[in-house]
Parts: structure tokens; C-alpha cells; sequence
């Protein structure tokens, strides 16, 4: 096929030609090219496609045409296949251009193929092919739109925001140059009294300015000028000695003779008050010196004092005084009056030429007494001419004023020293004279229960006082006595572990009360109070009599086993290698609180606390809180018995008698568990419930409180416990008796 045709065909009679948008270039072709992008044929049988000319561009393949670039596009080159936009400051207003307009001066355009550029707005400007138009700066303006450029600011105007269309006029009181962002204010001395001015005046000479941006210059006050000084921020003071009376003085004027001005700024001078003189140019006026006066103003010199006055030693006086009760003077002429000496007065009178002597009784303490004054009571002066009083010396008083001499204070009484009266001892103290300076505290073991004592008096028997100055005696404590009178002190009992009183008060060791065991042995006789073992021979007899209280006598070797008890009365013999002797304090000598406050004392007392006998012995029976007691004439009244230490606080002997209130054990292991009450069977079933003989004998009651009821088997207090698998278990808490701790307590 020739070129422009094709046949794609086999077996083909003819070729065909190219349609338009194709060509062949070759001959021998099977198809048609369709024209590139850029290019076009419009007609049949096209050996090549032509290219799109400037200002057209085709995009489309196989095309018939081109097409013409739309407004604000452009190809600058033949072939385009597509327009290209007109950039930002750029423009074209027609089809088929092949180049963009720059925008002209006063006009922007941001935006690409436009058709068009935007005139600059009113403050704003732009140069040729600008994208934006731009705000004039501070100190111009555009006043209109389109504008290539900004103007300056005038003189006497500003701008001080940018992208301004017009300028403002300076304020009055400031001032600006050509393109100015602000006005200057004007400074100290000088004024624009317009707006828009282009500098500012200086203020005229007798006028000031004291602050930036006046508007008007101040016409300078009375007292000061400017020195003829123009362009002044202040005017100056008028110094001391000169002044200016009205306003715009251009100098200050001197003050004459007899007049001063001790001020700057002053607007008159004064005249030198009475008392004072000056001379011309004077900036204060010289007092008159002492003795001397002046009693009217401006006055020239100064007037002497006449005798008997003076001007009481000061300057600038305008008369003289007399001189005051209590001096005097001597001569004319002087600058002051002389006091009185101590002990002298002119009783009152002005303008004396003496002072006399104060009478006896009476003083003057100080120079220039008017008068002499009379003692105050308690003191005296027994002599004439006195400057001071005496006071009356402890132990003496004077009632009445001028009084020459003091009165000795009563035995019982004293007083301290400048005293008006006497006062009586206070209670617990005395005295033994009359004149004491002092009253003495009672010596330990002597009182005085009233005021104005003369003596103490000694503490009675059976009382102590271990103070001094007080007004009463002391009883002497349970446990302890005294038999003589004046006792500081009081004698304890002579075994007082085992032995007490009953009482307080007690006057004699016989108030002492105890266990006495009188024992006989290898021929000897014997006194006990406290627990002993006695080593013997085999053959020796002990003789026992239990003269006071209940005894218990032990084999050591069995205490728990064998042993006998002997009552109060009782008496016995026995053959022993030892024996140990042991008074029965508890329920006989002391009561155990815990066991029913003492229902089971069983004591041989028979007097109460107060030492009067009971009708019968003392009981407590019905377990009353008082603990043991008796029936006195039908009144109740306890008997003062002590209570148990042994056996409640901690475990005498076979713990049998011990009353205390702890109430758990240790079973083996170390395990410590409660006690079960002894009046329940669970968790374990027993036989020592509560009855009348195991609460009397070993205290068991409905409690679970560690007791021993078993002594056969155990010599220590023990409980059941409530451990399911630990039927009982000793109680190891409780302590063991022993000699540190005391058998009772009051």
C-alpha cells in the first residue's frame, strides 16, 4: 500500500486510505497511526499529521483539529497538547494567546490563569507583575486605590500603623519631621500650643515647663523667678535672707534690718518676735541670752532682769519671773534662781532670799523644796534640818505621821521594816518578845494552831509533825507509834512485818498487835514473831505456847504432811531433831479482799478502828465491802485490819490458802490456756465443784480462779483447763511467796 493507505487485510484487491486523524508515513502498512497528542490531519490519505500551532494545543489522540487556548492560557510553542495557566501576577483577556500579560504597577493577581489583574486598595501599593499589593509602612499612606507607590508623612503629622490611607496632625504639645510613625512630645522648657506643629518654642523668661508635652509655659509663683532665663523647666526658689512678693519675678529682693527669712521661697519677711533682735539680711533673729529680755518685736537689745527675778536660765525671754517657792535670789541681774538645800524650804513663799531648816518630824528630801514635809507613818526623824525619815526597823511601827520616834510590836506580833502597825504571827509560827524582827516557823514536831502565838506546842503522843511552821499534828500511821510528846517522827513497830496497829493515833508500843510464839528448848525460854526452823538434839523436848494469834509447826522434812496447828492459848511438846514455826497471818492477823472481803476472817481482835471495844469479836460474815468489823453500842464500824499480801499476790505453802485472781495455766509444751470454772464439768468432768467445806478450805467457787484442792498430789496452785486435750495445767504465773513480799498492807 502506498503511503497514506494500509490494508490490514489478507488477500486484499486494494488498499485503503488513511482516515483523517490517522496517516502512514511508509508505504506497506497494515493500519493507520492515529496523530499524537499535539497534532492533527483533516483530511483522507495524510502521509503525516501536522502540529498544533501557537496559542492552540490538542490533548485528544486521532484528532481532526486544534483547539484555541482559552483566556487566561497560553502555548508559546507549535505541537502543545495542552494550554499552560498564565502565572500569578499575569493575565491574558483573549483566546489563543501565546504569551501572558504582566500586571501593571497599582495592580496584584495571587491566582494563576486569570483574565485579569486587581487594582491595589486605598493604603496599599504594588510595582509591575506583583503577585500582592503591599501595606505602606509606618510614616506613609496611599490615599487612593492603584497606587505604584506611598507618600511620606508631612512635618507636623504621623502614621504609626501600616497600610494607612492618610496621615494624623501631632497633638498639641508635641511635634514631629517628615515621615514620622510618632510624635515627639515637647520637652521640659518648652510648648507647642497647636496641632501639627513642626517643633516646639521655648518658654519665655519669668515662665516654665516642668513636664514634657505642655501645651502652655507657667507663669512662675510668688517666692521664686528664672534668673531672666528663657526655655526654664522650673523656677528657682528665693533663697533665706531675700524674697519675691508677686508672680514673673525676674530677681528676689534682701529682707531689711529687723526682719528675716529663715525659708526658701519666701513671698514677705518677718519681723523678729519679742523676746529676739536681728540685723538687715538677716536669715533669723538672735535670742536675748539669760537675764536678759525684749517685750517687743524688732526690738534693737535687750533689757536686764530686776533683783529676785530672773528668766529661769533661758534665752529669748519677753519678761522675767519671780523666782518659785523653794529659791531664791540674791542679787539683780540673775540668769536663774537657787534651790532651796535638802532639808530647808521658804514655807511656800515666792521671791525669798533664805531657805529655813525643816523641824523635827518632818523633811525635805530634794533641792528646791517649796515646803517641808511631814514623816510618813512608819517612819520618824528626831532631828531638825532632816533631808530623809528612818523607817521604823522590823519589829517596830509608828502609827502617826511626824512621829520622832517608833513603838516596839507585842510578843506574838511583828512587822517588816517601815511598818504602820504590828501584825500576829501567822499560824505554825511565834514569837517570844516583843521588838521581833520576825516571826519563827514551829520547830518539826510542834505547832501553833492560831495567829499572835507567843510559843508552839508539842505534837500530843501518838501524833508527829516532821515540817516546820505548821499549824497541826499528824496521827501516826497504822503500823507505827509514839509515846512521847514533840515527836518529829514515829516509831514503826518493832517487827513490823508481822506486827501492826490498828489504829493511827497509837501512843504505846503496846498498840502494836502480832503472832507470839513462846517456845522452851534445851532449858532456855524463847520468843517468836516470825517464821523459824529450830535444829535441835534428838533428845531435846520443845515446849510450844501460842501466846498471840494461831501457829502452824512443821516437819521440814514433810511440812505439807506433818504438821499441827496450835490455836491462840493453845500450848504442846514435841520431840523433834527440827521444826519449823510458822505464825498463821492470813484470816488472823490480815484478811484476803478477794475471798469475799474477808468472809473467812478469823482473827481474835476485838476493838475497831477507832480503839473502842466491840461488842464481840471482828467478822465479816456477810462479805461487806468494809472487810472486817464489829457491833459498837449497835453501830458497825470496821476494825482497821489490814489486808493479805501471802497467799492473794502470790502462793504461800502448799497453795492451798491462795485467794488470788489469776486464772490461766501452762500445759506441757508452754501452751498457756484459760481455766475452766471450777462449777462446770465441760470440757472436763471433776469432783471439785463448790461446796461449804472446798470454799472454806481451798476457795473453790463459781470462778475459774487457780486454786489447789488436791494437796496430796500437787503443792502449787492448778486449774482445769478449757483445752479439749489438756486437762489441767499449773499455774505458773503465780508468784511464791517469799520474804520480798510483805505478809499485808493498810
Amino acid at each position: 500500500c502506498a503511503a497514506g493507505s494500509a490494508q490490514k487485510n489478507t488477500a486484499s484487491t486494494s488498499c485503503v486510505l488513511c482516515a483523517a486523524g490517522t496517516f502512514s508515513a511508509k508505504a506497506g502498512a497494515a493500519v493507520c497511526s492515529d496523530c499524537s497528542a499535539g497534532t492533527f490531519s483533516n483530511d483522507t490519505g495524510s502521509t503525516v499529521c501536522t502540529s498544533c500551532a501557537a496559542g492552540s494545543a490538542q490533548k485528544n489522540t486521532a484528532s481532526t483539529s486544534c483547539v484555541l487556548c482559552a483566556a487566561g492560557t497560553f502555548s508559546a510553542k507549535a505541537g502543545a497538547a495542552v494550554c499552560s495557566d498564565c502565572s500569578a501576577g499575569t493575565f491574558s483577556n483573549d483566546t489563543g494567546s501565546t504569551v501572558c500579560t504582566s500586571c501593571a504597577a497599582g495592580s496584584a493577581q495571587n491566582n494563576t490563569a486569570s483574565t485579569s489583574c486587581d487594582l491595589c486598595a486605598a493604603g496599599t501599593f504594588a510595582g509591575e507583575g506583583a503577585k500582592l499589593c503591599s501595606a505602606c509602612a509606618k510614616g506613609t499612606f496611599a490615599g487612593k486605590s492603584g497606587s505604584a507607590k506611598c507618600e511620606d508623612c508631612a512635618a507636623g503629622s504621623f502614621q504609626n500603623a501600616t497600610g494607612a490611607t492618610n496621615c494624623s496632625l501631632c497633638g498639641a504639645g508635641s511635634s514631629s519631621g517628615k515621615a514620622a510613625e510618632v510624635c515627639t512630645l515637647c520637652p521640659a522648657g518648652e510648648f507647642a500650643a497647636n496641632t501639627g506643629s513642626a517643633k516646639c518654642d521655648a518658654c519665655s523668661a519669668g515662665k516654665f515647663a516642668n513636664s514634657t508635652g505642655s501645651t502652655v509655659c507657667a507663669v512662675c509663683p510668688a517666692g521664686s523667678s528664672t534668673n531672666n532665663n528663657t526655655g526654664s523647666a522650673s523656677c528657682a526658689l528665693c533663697k533665706p535672707g531675700s524674697f519675691s512678693s508677686g508672680n514673673g519675678s525676674a530677681v528676689c529682693t534682701v529682707c531689711p534690718g529687723g526682719q528675716f527669712s529663715d525659708k526658701n521661697g519666701t513671698t514677705t519677711c518677718s519681723k523678729c518676735d519679742a523676746g529676739s533682735f536681728s540685723s538687715a539680711n538677716s536669715t533669723m533673729c538672735n535670742l536675748c541670752e539669760p537675764g536678759l529680755y525684749s517685750n517687743t518685736t524688732g526690738s534693737a537689745s535687750c533689757t536686764k532682769c530686776a533683783a529676785g527675778s530672773s528668766t529661769e536660765s533661758l534665752r529669748g525671754s519677753t519678761n522675767c519671773t519671780l523666782c518659785s517657792a523653794g529659791h531664791f535670789a540674791a542679787r539683780a541681774g540673775s540668769p536663774s534662781c537657787d534651790p532651796c538645800a535638802v532639808g530647808t524650804s521658804t514655807d511656800n513663799k515666792a521671791g525669798a532670799d533664805k531657805c529655813a531648816e525643816c523641824a523635827a518630824g518632818h523633811f525635805a528630801k530634794d533641792t528646791g523644796s517649796a515646803s517641808c514635809d511631814d514623816c510618813p507613818a512608819g517612819s520618824y526623824a528626831d532631828t531638825a534640818g532632816s533631808s530623809a525619815c528612818t523607817v521604823c526597823a522590823a519589829g517596830t511601827a509608828s502609827a502617826k505621821t511626824a512621829s520622832v520616834n517608833c513603838t516596839l510590836c507585842a510578843a506574838g506580833s511583828t512587822s517588816p521594816a517601815n511598818s504602820t502597825a504590828c501584825s500576829l504571827c501567822d499560824a505554825g509560827s511565834f514569837a517570844g518578845k516583843a521588838g521581833s524582827p520576825k516571826c519563827t516557823p514551829c520547830a518539826a514536831g510542834s505547832v501553833a494552831k492560831d495567829k499572835g502565838s507567843k510559843a508552839c506546842v508539842g505534837c500530843q503522843a501518838g501524833s508527829y509533825q516532821d515540817k516546820t511552821g505548821q499549824t497541826a499534828c499528824n496521827l501516826c500511821a497504822k503500823g507505827s507509834y509514839q509515846d512521847k510528846t514533840g515527836s518529829a517522827t514515829c516509831t514503826s513497830c518493832a517487827n513490823n512485818r508481822t506486827y501492826t496497829t490498828y489504829t493511827t493515833g497509837s501512843v504505846s508500843p503496846d498498840a502494836c498487835e502480832g503472832p507470839l510464839l513462846k517456845y522452851t528448848v534445851d532449858g532456855k525460854d524463847k520468843e517468836l514473831t516470825d517464821v523459824e526452823t529450830l535444829t535441835m538434839k534428838e533428845s531435846s523436848t520443845l515446849k510450844l505456847t501460842a501466846s498471840s494469834g494461831n501457829w502452824v509447826v512443821r516437819n521440814p522434812e514433810h511440812p505439807y504432811s506433818e504438821s499441827i496447828v496450835l490455836k491462840q492459848g493453845d500450848s504442846t511438846s514435841i520431840k523433834a531433831k527440827s521444826a519449823t514455826l510458822q505464825p498463821m497471818m492470813a484470816n488472823v492477823f490480815c484478811y484476803k479482799d478477794t475471798e469475799g472481803h474477808g468472809a473467812q476472817f478469823a482473827g481474835y481482835q476485838n476493838k475497831d478502828v477507832k480503839g473502842r471495844t466491840c461488842d464481840s469479836v471482828c467478822r465479816n460474815t456477810e462479805g461487806l465491802d468494809i472487810g472486817p468489823h464489829c457491833l459498837v453500842k449497835n453501830e458497825t464500824s470496821p476494825c482497821g485490819i489490814p489486808k493479805c499480801v501471802w497467799d492473794v499476790e502470790c502462793s504461800a505453802g502448799d497453795g492451798t490458802g491462795y485467794r488470788g485472781l489469776v486464772n490461766s495455766a501452762t500445759l506441757e509444751g508452754g501452751k498457756t490456756v484459760s481455766c475452766q470454772a471450777w462449777n462446770k464439768d465441760y470440757p472436763h468432768v471433776h469432783t471439785f465443784h463448790p461446796n461449804a467445806y472446798n470454799t472454806a478450805t481451798y476457795g473453790i467457787g463459781k470462778n475459774n480462779y487457780c486454786r489447789n484442792p488436791d494437796p496430796r498430789n500437787t503443792q502449787t496452785p492448778w486449774c482445769y483447763t478449757t483445752d479439749h486435750w489438756g486437762r489441767y495445767g499449773m499455774c505458773s504465773t503465780v508468784k511464791v511467796c517469799d520474804k520480798t513480799f510483805a505478809y499485808f498492807k493498810h
